[in-house]
């Protein structure tokens, strides 16, 4: 969570009693890591997404049947073939 402004009121409201479990960045004084705290922080709690289509292909393949990955994965590959094809359209009337 980052911090922002300059009061500390708002660690006795809920917001503040609810966000006690949670990792904090304090932009509220001078801190010249911030930014790359806050950077390194969301780079690791993001899910890695696959970049090629041989990656989500190779994904899909190799999830089990029914669950949120193969879901996922085939709505990745579904998605990429669409704008696979929205840009052959576009060349293909671009040349006409």
């Amino acid at each position: 969570m980052a911090i922002f402004g300059s009061g500390d009121k708002w660690r006795v409201t809920e917001v503040g009693m609810c966000s006690l479990s949670c990792p904090q960045v304090n932009f509220q004084f001078e801190n010249p890591t911030a930014f790359e705290d806050i950077y390194n922080f969301i780079q690791t709690h993001l899910p890695k997404r696959p970049s090629t289509a041989k990656e989500m292909a190779s994904n899909l393949a190799t999830a089990a049947p029914g669950t949120e990955e193969t879901t996922t994965a085939a709505y990745q590959v579904s998605i990429s073939y669409l704008k696979l094809s929205i840009l052959i359209i576009l060349f293909r009337n671009y040349l006409n």
